[in-house]
């Protein structure tokens, strides 16, 4: 999972700079600062703290806190692996091993347990004039792996068409934006569903609004990374009715 393997790189990082990581050397993280605390260095140094609470009693990852500079006050790294090596019995080989193993505990744990606030957001725009149209619009942090969407028109039987679509993109800081337009020519909602599906690291989240100009209802099947609109029909969210 590249986001664990993002949170890894920067809590190795972290652990060998002088006095561990502190509130104002969050600052410079990109990955935990962003995944923790919504781009607030002292909101994400807390979330951290409160991470390595969830495993109390785990060895490895007390280790880790050692390494970081939550459980010891040394200077240096090696100065706080031997702190943890006296308080736990251990040569500062064994030491190493364990604040390793923490260490990747403790990434796959934030990389899990804040996916929500690492998700990628999908928004889409139904319109319909002439023909029906989508605009679709993403946002995701550059450190997690997407695809581009594919968006289809699937008829009754169950044959799909996929639609070209050029996706425009944008960097702002830490997000990466995607805009793109499609036209649905000749669409027959009785026969007809809109499928958009946006593969890649994590599910995204998922928004549809409607057009004023929509006379009919949208029917919205949102299931992990695919979202299928079909006009004219309640809307459902992963099996529930609205």
């Amino acid at each position: 999972m590249a986001l664990a393997e993002a949170v890894r790189t920067e809590l190795v990082a972290a652990r060998k700079a002088p006095g561990g990581l502190t509130p104002a050397s969050m600052a410079s993280t990109t990955t935990l600062r962003a995944v923790l605390g919504g781009g607030d260095p002292a909101a994400a140094y807390n979330a951290l703290k409160h991470s390595l609470l969830a495993f109390e009693g785990d060895t490895s990852v007390m280790a880790a806190a050692y390494s970081l500079g939550f459980a010891s006050d040394g200077y240096t790294h090696l100065d706080r692996l031997t702190d943890f090596g006296t308080d736990y019995g251990y040569d500062q080989r064994q030491a190493r091993r364990y604040s390793d193993r923490g260490v990747r505990e403790l990434s796959f744990f934030i990389a899990e347990q804040w996916s929500m606030e690492a998700a990628p957001s999908l928004r889409l725009t139904v319109l319909q004039g002439a023909d029906l149209e989508l605009v679709c619009s993403t946002s995701n942090f550059h450190f997690i792996e997407m695809r581009d969407p594919v968006v289809e028109r699937i008829d009754r039987g169950g044959l799909r068409a996929s639609l070209p679509g050029e996706w425009m993109r944008r960097h702002e800081d830490l997000l990466v934006h995607g805009f793109a337009h499609y036209i649905f020519d000749e669409f027959d909602p009785q026969q007809e569903t809109v499928s958009v599906l946006w593969r890649g690291e994590m599910w995204p989240t998922c928004d549809v609004s409607i057009d004023k100009s929509v006379g009919s209802p949208l029917g919205v099947h949102v299931f992990g990374a695919r979202v299928q609109i079909r006009v004219g029909v309640p809307i459902v969210r992963n099996g529930i009715l609205d």
